[in-house]
């Protein structure tokens, strides 16, 4: 099994090697992949219990 890499790392790769990934959409995605995880790890923290205020208790 090939071992996993990121989708940034990815994305890097892949531009290297002159893959037709501008390198604007390459920055697009490794931001959203940032906010991604910090909202991913925001939630299992259960920071975000009171914004959409379906959570309270």
């Amino acid at each position: 099994m090939a071992p996993k890499i990121s989708s940034p790392r990815y994305l890097v790769e892949e531009q290297r090697i002159g893959s037709c990934i501008p390198a604007r959409l390459r920055l697009l995605l490794e931001v959203v992949a940032r906010v991604r995880k910090s909202i991913d790890l925001a939630v299992n923290k259960g920071d975000l219990g009171d914004v959409d205020g379906y959570c309270r208790q």
